[in-house]
């Protein structure tokens, strides 16, 4: 992945703004990734905000937020799925509009491939909800993982 071994550092980068609904995102320019030396920001912790059950479905960050229309949906689905294993990061985006970040039950990112089966499909989700700094996340187990009837 782009920014392994990169976790609590200072970086410098270039890329493109992406913008939807108030949410903002950079598609970064990866020759242009530099840490600083010796220099480690502080290592924000997960908050735990209990249990939650969510109904949406996956897709791939960087579409969703607004590289293409509509982002989300079966129409998507190939071009989500083509993204998130080239490294894009999923998000889960409920019925009702909420979007979280998702972790794996590690709090890591995932495996690249783990989630494809599921990528723009309903889903409904009782996971722990996750909250760093102003972001909120999803930790699943992809192994629980069971789609919609």
């Amino acid at each position: 992945m782009l920014f392994e071994g990169m976790n609590s550092k200072r970086v410098h980068l270039k890329g493109q703004l992406i913008y939807r609904a108030g949410q903002t995102m950079i598609e970064v320019e990866p020759s242009s990734v530099q840490t600083f030396a010796n220099v480690e920001a502080g290592p924000d912790q997960f908050q735990s905000l209990g249990e939650v059950s969510v109904t949406g479905e996956i897709v791939d960050s960087k579409c969703y937020l607004g590289v293409m229309n509509p982002g989300m949906g079966k129409v998507h689905r190939d071009c989500a799925s083509r993204c998130i294993s080239g490294g894009v990061p999923p998000i889960f985006i409920t019925n009702t509009g909420g979007q979280f970040q998702l972790v794996g039950p590690d709090e890591k990112a995932f495996p690249r491939d783990a989630l494809r089966s599921f990528i723009a499909e309903p889903i409904t989700l009782q996971v722990e909800l996750l909250k760093r700094g102003d972001s909120k996340f999803l930790k699943i187990d992809p192994a629980g993982l069971r789609h919609s009837n």
